[in-house]
């Protein structure tokens, strides 16, 4: 009877535009009379278009909570007929075993395998929509991924430490405990803590250690809960340990230019077997030593060094080969063979003085002092510090530095490169400056301190007797004893004047103003010690005559700019220039010192460098500016910037640049 109901719905399309209406309704009524009673149709009731069957899935509902986990569905038709059917929607977390397929009057189980890899951390919800024809069904299917990946398999080979990610979605922060490890596995934290609320991921760093595990397979399980009295699923991990080296290198890549034209290739065996390493050899690149052998856990070194003349003008990109018994590793290796005004370091640059008498760049970072040849722009020397350097300084006669510390300070040789002595002083060092008898400390802490000072030639600490305002910073006359200062955060702000006498810091009055000019956040003196540039611009002189000292003298302008702020300044008497980097400008300004007019400026083009494996484009902002002795270059240090990498910039300027 289906097909007879199917029969007269195709003729019933078919000759509907070719006959009256009114006739239309005659036939079906006539034709629907010969039909047996219970086939007749029912206009009131029977839609002749509508499916008579219905998909019926089971379960109607799936939580995902394990990776790579089979899950089924069972796929079935209401009236038992046979159907084709296809899914069209499915989320990318559950991967379907098939897309399409027949279901013939029994139930047909269709598979899926969680990829909770593709799942976002907390809750997801999505469903999988089955079609046949016309007719569609849907089961609805969420994923809960809070702990992930929910094992890990290591082997000697792969050892390296894996990222396990937690995810917790509690009202309030909590802790997350990995315990009952083998002594082979490790986590980089055992505790990790959430110091936010709801909905953060912690993650901790699984590694495995082969050392002294014999040949076979082990076994273990991480098993976390969390501050609150969650427990989570343990994590099995199963490691795999059979007789093979196992030869990385330490960096990515390798980048050398014609100002860092010597690098290192660092290797390392993380296997359990001695091995012998070879690399190959790249035209016009040279490497020492090119072969070895290695034992486990050992590091080996290659200098490597490349000849310019051996290669274009331009961005040269090539490969080392590093082989070892049937293994092959391969380094990045990019030259970048033209000239380049600046280059990076690898540290990030606190500090920077400069010795004009020895050539030499000071710099502090986090826990060193290096000394640099700014020509070369390469590191001389590398001084380990007793403690965190807070401020630094090189002598007036350029042939020492100072290194303030919470409670110290480092006295170091340039002339031989050596930490000559470490000095106990009673004050936190905010700021430091020296000549070759004195050091000055100026101090943070209380609002109203004294200010320190060291003799040198006794080591020994004295103080000032009267008060300074916590936070300021000075300089050191380049002729006298004298000290000047600046105050921060008093209002209205003030310079002051010390010398050292007798083993005591005396005050000599401060200047004549009382707020009528600003004398900026640092100041420099010119080189014969006449005048005091401050970074606000306004110029002071500087004089033994107290009615003249300390008093205004003029500002230094800059036509093209509506507010000329001073970020270093550094004048070079012999060529008569007083050069300026200003702000967030990649200009430098250079001034005649007869009349301070502005005599040229040289605006640093952006600069190519190389970082995490590509070439970005810097726009250098000029912090530091040295002049070396004779007056022919300038040295500049520009802090990192967005893309340049971790490292500050280093660059030297010909002189004959500015125009």
């Amino acid at each position: 009877m289906r097909y007879m109901k199917e029969s007269f719905s195709h003729r019933k399309n078919k000759f509907l535009l070719s006959i009256p209406a009114f006739l239309i309704v005659i036939l079906c009524d006539c034709f629907n009379g010969l039909l047996p009673i219970n086939d007749r149709i029912d206009p009131n009731t029977d839609d002749p278009y509508e499916p008579s069957f219905q998909l019926v899935l089971s379960p109607s509902y799936l939580s995902i909570d394990k990776d790579n986990t089979i899950y089924t569905i069972d796929l079935s038709t209401s009236d038992k007929s046979t159907v084709s059917w296809q899914l069209t929607s499915y989320p990318m977390w559950l991967i379907p075993a098939t897309k399409s397929g027949d279901v013939s009057g029994t139930t047909q189980t269709i598979s899926f395998v969680s990829d909770l890899g593709s799942a976002g951390f907390g809750s997801s919800s999505s469903y999988l929509t089955f079609k046949s024809g016309t007719t569609t069904a849907n089961v609805n299917v969420s994923a809960q991924k809070t702990v992930y990946p929910q094992s890990f398999n290591f082997t000697n080979l792969n050892a390296s430490g894996k990222l396990l990610y937690y995810w917790s979605s509690s009202s309030y922060y909590t802790s997350l405990y990995a315990a009952n490890k083998s002594s082979w596995l490790h986590c980089d934290n055992d505790t990790v803590t959430n110091n936010y609320y709801s909905n953060v991921m912690d993650t901790l760093c699984v590694s495995v250690d082969i050392r002294g595990l014999s040949n076979g397979v082990y076994y273990d399980t991480i098993c976390l809960k969390t501050s609150d009295g969650k427990l989570i699923p343990p994590i099995p991990v199963s490691l795999q340990v059979s007789n093979q080296a196992n030869i990385n290198f330490i960096d990515k890549w390798l980048y050398l230019d014609r100002v860092n034209s010597t690098g290192n290739i660092v290797i390392t065996n993380n296997g359990n077997s001695k091995t012998t390493w070879k690399l190959q050899h790249v035209n016009g690149i040279y490497l020492s030593p090119d072969t070895g052998n290695l034992a486990p856990d050992q590091i080996d070194t290659i200098i490597v060094s490349f000849d310019s003349t051996k290669f274009s003008d331009s961005l040269v990109q090539t490969s080392f080969k590093l082989t070892f018994d049937t293994i092959e590793r391969s380094l990045p290796v990019v030259i970048k063979n033209s000239q380049t005004l600046f280059s990076t370091v690898k540290h990030k640059i606190q500090e920077a003085a400069f010795s004009r008498q020895r050539n030499l760049l000071v710099t502090i970072d986090s826990a060193v002092l290096r000394i640099s040849n700014p020509d070369e722009l390469k590191e001389n020397k590398v001084i380990a510090l007793p403690r965190k350097p807070l401020c630094m300084c090189v002598s007036t006669d350029g042939l020492k530095a100072a290194v303030g510390h919470d409670g110290f300070v480092s006295v170091i040789d340039l002339e031989n490169k050596i930490l000559e002595a470490t000095i106990p002083i009673s004050c936190v060092a905010n700021d430091i400056t020296m000549n070759s008898n004195v050091i000055y400390i100026f101090p943070i802490g209380d609002q109203w301190m004294q200010l320190h000072a060291i003799n040198l030639s006794k080591k020994t600490e004295c103080i000032s007797n009267g008060s300074i305002y916590s936070g300021g910073t000075g300089r050191i006359h380049p002729i006298r004893n004298d000290v000047y200062s600046v105050t921060h955060g008093l209002s209205p702000q003030d310079m002051e004047k010390y010398t050292f006498r007798s083993d005591t810091v005396i005050s000599l009055g401060d200047s004549p103003y009382h707020g009528d000019y600003s004398f900026g956040n640092d100041f420099w003196f010119t080189e014969d010690g006449s005048y005091i540039i401050s970074s606000s611009s306004n110029v002071f002189r500087c004089s033994t005559l107290v009615g003249t000292d300390m008093t205004y003298a003029f500002k230094l302008e800059q036509k093209n700019l509506s507010y000329f702020n001073i970020t270093w300044a550094e004048h070079h008497k012999q060529s008569g220039f007083l050069y300026v980097s200003s702000g967030s400008t990649s200009t430098l300004f250079r001034f005649s010192d007869d009349y301070f007019t502005v005599a040229g400026t040289f605006t640093v083009p952006d600069q190519q460098f190389f970082s995490n494996g590509n070439f970005v484009s810097v726009r250098i902002a000029p912090e530091y500016v040295f002049v070396n002795t004779k007056g022919d270059k300038i040295y500049v240090i520009s802090s990192p910037e967005s893309g340049s990498g971790e490292g500050s910039m280093l660059g030297c300027i010909e002189v004959d640049k500015f125009k």
